[in-house]
C-alpha cells in the first residue's frame, strides 16, 4: 500500500491530476484487454510447451496480462538473478522460481555473463526484460545466453528505448563502445559512466530514485544495487549487437510503454542475414494497440 501511495504522489507531483486520471483509465482498460505486439500470437510457437530461461525478473511483461505473455504457455521457465537480494525482488533463494502463486521452474543466483553450472544448449528459448541495460558488458552477456540456447532456439529481449526513459538526456551509446567493453573484459564494478549518469539522469521520470543525493549514493554502490543504466539503447544499437553475436532477427518493434522488443533465432552462420534491418529505408514503427497509446510518451 505504501508503494502504491508513493507512486500516486509521484505521478501527481510530476504529471498532474489529469495525467493521473488518464493513467488509471488506461491501466483498467489494458487489464481487461492487454496490448499485444504485432508478432502475437506468432511468437508463441517459439515458447509454447518448451523450456526457457529468464535473466532478471520475474517480469510482469511476460505474465498472462503482460504485453508479451510467455509464462502461461511455456512448459518450464528457469530464472537467474545476480544476487540473493535485489531492490526489485527483495530476498531470493536458489529454490523454486515463481510468479505469484505459480511455480515456473528453478531459481539460480548467477551473473548474467557467467551462468556456471548450466550446460550448453540447455534451453529452447531465453527471455529477458529490462535487464541488459544494467550490464556493463552487454556483448559478453549475449554470448553467454547464446551458449545455453539450443540450435534454432529463440531469444526474446526487451530493452527500454532511451528517448522514452530517464536516459533521454544522455548521449547515445555507440556500438564500438560495446565492442571495446567486450575486448577489454569490462566488469560489473565499472563506473566509467557514473559522471554522465549523475549529470543527465531525469529524476522526474524515475520514481524509485528518490532525491538526487539518494540516487547518487545508490549509484556509487552500483556493484551492490545494479540499478544504473550502464548504456543507452535505441533500435540501431539493439540490431547491431544482436546481429554481431550471430542471431537472426525475426521481429523487432516498439511496444508499450517504452520498450524495444526483439525476437531473434540461433541459426548457422550460413543462414544469418539481417541486412534488411540495416537498410537505409528501414524504420522501426511504434505499434499503438489502442486509443490510449496513440504515441510514445
Amino acid at each position: 500500500m505504501k508503494a502504491f501511495v508513493n507512486r500516486l504522489a509521484f505521478h501527481l507531483k510530476n504529471r498532474g491530476l489529469s495525467s493521473l486520471f488518464y493513467a488509471v483509465c488506461r491501466t483498467i482498460y489494458e487489464w481487461i484487454r492487454p496490448p499485444r505486439p504485432r508478432c502475437y500470437p506468432r511468437y508463441l510457437d517459439f515458447v509454447k510447451g518448451k523450456e526457457g530461461f529468464e535473466v532478471g525478473g520475474p517480469s510482469a511483461i511476460f505474465s498472462q496480462q503482460g504485453v508479451v505473455p510467455v509464462y502461461p504457455f511455456a512448459r518450464r521457465v528457469d530464472n537467474c538473478n545476480f544476487a540473493s537480494r535485489t531492490i526489485w525482488e527483495g530476498n531470493i533463494q536458489e529454490d523454486e522460481f515463481r510468479y505469484g502463486r505459480h511455480k515456473l521452474g528453478r531459481q539460480f543466483i548467477r551473473e548474467a555473463s557467467d551462468l556456471y553450472g548450466i550446460e550448453d544448449q540447455s534451453y529452447d528459448f531465453v527471455i529477458s526484460s529490462q535487464m541488459i541495460q544494467h550490464s556493463a558488458n552487454p556483448l559478453r552477456v549475449l554470448y553467454e545466453w547464446l551458449r545455453i540456447l539450443r540450435d534454432e532456439g529463440h531469444l526474446i529481449l526487451i530493452v527500454p528505448h532511451m528517448k522514452m526513459t530517464f536516459d533521454h538526456r544522455r548521449s547515445r551509446t555507440e556500438f564500438e563502445h560495446l565492442i571495446d567493453d567486450f575486448n577489454h573484459g569490462t566488469s560489473e564494478e565499472d563506473l566509467s559512466h557514473l559522471e554522465e549518469i549523475l549529470r543527465c539522469h531525469d529524476l522526474t521520470r524515475d520514481r524509485l530514485a528518490g532525491t538526487f543525493e539518494e540516487f547518487k549514493k545508490r549509484s556509487e554502490q552500483n556493484r551492490e544495487f545494479r540499478a544504473l543504466h550502464q548504456h543507452t539503447f535505441y533500435e540501431k544499437l539493439v540490431i547491431e549487437m544482436v546481429d554481431h553475436v550471430g542471431l537472426q532477427i525475426t521481429n523487432i518493434e516498439l511496444v508499450v510503454p517504452c520498450y524495444i522488443l526483439v525476437i531473434a533465432q540461433k541459426v548457422s552462420s550460413t543462414r544469418l542475414n539481417n541486412s534488411r534491418f540495416f537498410a537505409a529505408d528501414f524504420k522501426l514503427e511504434f505499434h499503438a494497440p489502442n486509443f490510449f497509446r496513440a504515441k510514445m510518451n
